[in-house]
């Protein structure tokens, strides 16, 4: 899956600090199987990382358009 996908969207980033959980790991997993994936970290909670996110899906969307 993470080979062929063009974003990968790391959600509830509002829970890391409470979590026994290694962003930068997850990070450098994915970039193993697929460096060009742009990886955004978001929490719909907080609004984190989801301005990023609507940036993504409009450049989608206007590439594909075209």
């Amino acid at each position: 899956m993470f080979r062929a996908v063009d974003v990968v969207l790391l959600n509830k980033i509002d829970l890391v600090p409470y979590l026994d959980v290694d962003v930068d790991s997850y990070i450098a997993r994915v970039r193993e199987v697929n460096p060009a994936a742009t990886i955004l970290p978001v929490s719909a909670r907080t609004g984190a990382g989801m301005a990023d996110w609507f940036d993504w899906l409009r450049q989608f969307a206007a590439n594909s358009a075209t």
